[in-house]
């Protein structure tokens, strides 16, 4: 009971707000912009201060806390207006250490090849950004893995908004003791109206992940895997635009779980969800509902609340899974690169009779300055 009260109190101090995308992360990657002239050189110094606490108590995933800052400093040049390329490095402290607990160089190139698309090599646009259900990418791994890093292609059209990308997170050798470790993705939504104020929108995004563990010229011991998760959902929303109340909606979202290669590693290789959801936006708040329903269901990157397994007792398999899942918001922009989040979820396990809960707070701060700007602007 415990339990239920403090998250009964932390879903009601949360939904004061909301944001959609997450501990406002959306600005910490440096996208073109065209704006710019050969020649530019920008500094950037994105950070996020952050406390994240998961109070979990189920059979398939333990509580821990992730509290500590995370600096990406980076120095752009503008070879063109359309080609840029900007070099840094991702710092990660988690509180109570006196170190570093991850730095990664940064290296990204990219190439705005037309009015809607654009290529990008190296570290990408990654975690948060992909838009990927929680169950299939945890949105953690923001505040705790190292950055994307591989190939990627976005586009922006009217009606699509689309990308597709390659993460290579482990490297091998020949004769290395470790398997190669790979992500391809495909994120698409498409949209019934370009005006974002038109009365009704309909949506229908679709992704799909597939990971790989394995590789030919290492003498791995750890199992070879080759999975695939997807999902696709239709997106029905009612734009209210009042002075507090922006929309409602529903969304009714299907996944599926297939391992090609599983090494023996589930007691299953096929498996499915279904995630219906109601949805509030409001000034400065975001809500959802929605109840999970999965059947033997599986993702190397998901929370491991929504899953048929566990991630660290190996004797827990169950095949069905009921799932009422409840998220709040709270959001403010003090200006336009300085924002706070404050948020809340709640997982309640039907059959188990279990309930558990995590809270948010980011501070994420993106300054970039102008270091030289050339004299001879570029005509756009």
């Amino acid at each position: 009971m415990k339990h239920f009260f403090v998250s009964l109190l932390i879903a009601a101090v949360a939904s004061v707000a909301s944001a959609q995308f997450p501990y406002a992360f959306s600005d910490i990657f440096h996208s073109i912009d065209t704006t710019h002239s050969q020649n530019d050189v920008l500094l950037r110094m994105p950070g996020v201060c952050f406390l994240k606490n998961d109070e979990y108590f189920s059979d398939y995933i333990e509580g821990y806390t992730l509290i500590g800052y995370q600096l990406r400093p980076s120095v752009v040049w503008y070879v063109a207006p359309q080609i840029s390329l900007e070099v840094g490095a991702q710092m990660l402290q988690y509180g109570g250490t006196n170190k570093y607990d991850n730095v990664s160089p940064m290296f990204t190139a990219q190439w705005r090849i037309n009015s809607w698309s654009t290529l990008i090599m190296g570290t990408l646009d990654g975690h948060l950004a992909h838009g990927l259900p929680e169950s299939m990418w945890n949105p953690e791994l923001q505040l705790s893995d190292k950055p994307e890093m591989g190939i990627q292609i976005k586009i922006q059209r009217p009606h699509l908004t689309a990308e597709t990308w390659l993460n290579w997170q482990q490297f091998i050798k020949t004769n290395d003791t470790i398997p190669e470790k790979f992500t391809v993705g495909l994120s698409a939504r498409i949209k019934s109206q370009c005006n974002a104020d038109a009365a009704w929108q309909v949506e229908v995004p679709m992704q799909m992940l597939i990971s790989h563990i394995g590789g030919q010229i290492s003498n791995f011991s750890e199992r070879m895997q080759s999975l695939v998760n997807g999902t696709a959902s239709l997106v029905l929303k009612k734009n209210i635009n009042r002075r507090w109340l922006y929309s409602v909606g529903t969304e009714l979202q299907a996944q599926f779980f297939h391992a090609m290669v599983d090494g023996g590693v589930r007691p299953f290789s096929d498996g499915w969800a279904f995630y219906p959801q109601l949805t509030v936006e409001a000034n400065h708040f975001a809500m959802n509902m929605g109840y999970w329903r999965a059947s033997n269901y599986f993702s190397l990157y998901g929370n491991y609340n929504f899953m048929s397994l566990s991630n660290y007792k190996h004797d827990v398999y169950t095949k069905n899974r009921n799932l009422i899942v409840a998220e709040a918001n709270f959001y403010h922009s003090f200006k336009s690169n300085l924002k706070f989040t404050l948020g809340g979820k709640l997982y309640n396990d039907v059959d188990a009779s279990q309930l558990d809960y995590s809270y948010h707070i980011s501070l994420v701060i993106t300054p970039t300055w102008t270091v030289y700007e050339s004299d001879r602007k570029t005509q756009k």
